[in-house]
């Protein structure tokens, strides 16, 4: 923040006449908006707001969402930010960059953020551009895949290059924003605790609500509201293996299972798996696994899958005892988010002389790898 003991809030008015910055305030289907400012998500005229011009090149604007309620984990698809000229004027340009973490705690006004999980300049080698005066929509994140799985997320903007709105000793005619509607030294603190963050130099990330600089506290005189910086989620899910047809009978007349154990089978879950149960107690079995899968009659039943690999097994259990035998085959998956989407089917066969052609099957399973 500048050293310089100027107002660093004042009032703009964010024009409706946005052009393409615009579609910053809606998101796509099965997405959720998150935005802490009190603004519409889609303002029907002039709004006002409050530039910061005292955020200098190197610090950065963040804002806290909590996303626990949305879903156990969540993917952001897109993220927005507000630069505004204090005077409301357009086409101003300074370059941002985008970082999004998962996660933060706070001892006092001192928030930890938890892993970064995203940032627009390694991943691409490039900055953003952003245009005043409106709220500027991020390109699109969703072939990043961007998920978070702590219940909240920190999206923050980096300020890079402002030179032709001023400089940091000076303050900035343009910048990031907020939704505060009074300025000056005798209004209250409307900023959301724990909600708002900045970086300052020669500070770190500070809660914006209680930070200080030279001893004095930023909120209400030098900054005040939530800023504008909104993102849109959407819930993660691991999809639930999926059973193919039917099995066939063996001893007894039960029919095996073959079902996931160890958790969604999600990208570094080590202790993912498959559990085949209901068996002939202490039978050989086999159990195949492919991407490939077919519908070919068997031994009373069908075959769902093509043996692309077999796995030998003896089960567990009292030998020869209906329903007795077991056995768990460990299928660690690496975290490797490339193989997010990637789908294995799966089928067992258990040596029963009770069963049909001597085979008893379970029925296909289609698991599918998810973040």
């Amino acid at each position: 923040m500048s050293r310089t003991p100027v107002v660093l809030v004042s009032s703009a008015l964010l024009l409706c006449a946005f052009g393409p910055v615009s579609a910053a305030q809606t998101c796509g289907p099965g997405q959720t908006l998150l935005k802490n400012d009190n603004l519409p998500a889609v303002p029907s005229g002039p709004t006002q707001v409050a530039v910061v011009p005292g955020l200098c090149e190197g610090e950065a604007a963040a804002a806290v969402f909590d996303v626990g309620s949305i879903g156990a984990q969540v993917k952001v698809h897109s993220a927005a930010i507000g630069y505004m000229n204090n005077g409301g004027a357009n086409g101003i340009q300074a370059s941002v960059d985008l970082e999004i973490f998962d996660g933060v705690t706070f001892s006092g006004g001192i928030p930890t953020l938890g892993p970064s999980l995203f940032k627009w300049s390694t991943a691409t080698g490039s900055s953003i551009g952003v245009t005043s005066s409106g709220i500027n929509l991020s390109p699109s994140l969703s072939s990043f895949n961007v998920v978070a799985s702590s219940g909240k997320i920190v999206v923050a903007w980096w300020m890079e290059v402002n030179a032709l709105a001023g400089s940091c000793p000076a303050g900035y005619t343009t910048n990031f924003a907020t939704d505060a509607t009074c300025s000056g030294l005798f209004c209250a603190c409307t900023a959301g605790s724990q909600k708002n963050l900045l970086f300052i130099q020669g500070q770190g990330w500070r809660d914006a609500a209680t930070a200080t600089v030279l001893g004095f506290p930023l909120c209400p005189g030098f900054y005040n509201g939530n800023w504008l910086i909104r993102a849109c989620v959407e819930p993660v899910g691991c999809p639930s293996p999926l059973a193919l047809g039917t099995g066939t009978p063996g001893t007894g007349g039960i029919t095996p299972v073959l079902a996931a154990s160890g958790g969604s089978a999600q990208v570094g879950n080590a202790s993912f798996g498959l559990t085949i149960a209901a068996a002939r107690g202490g039978a050989p079995a086999l159990l195949v696994l492919n991407a490939v899968e077919t519908a070919i009659p068997f031994a009373g039943g069908t075959i769902f899958v093509l043996p692309g690999a077999v796995i030998p097994l003896t089960l567990g259990g009292p030998v020869g005892v209906a329903g007795a035998g077991f056995a768990t085959v460990p299928l660690a998956i690496p975290n490797d988010p490339s193989l997010v989407g990637a789908t294995v089917s799966f089928q067992s066969g258990i040596l029963d002389p009770a069963a049909n052609s001597s085979v008893a099957l379970t029925a296909g399973l289609r698991v599918t790898v998810c973040p």
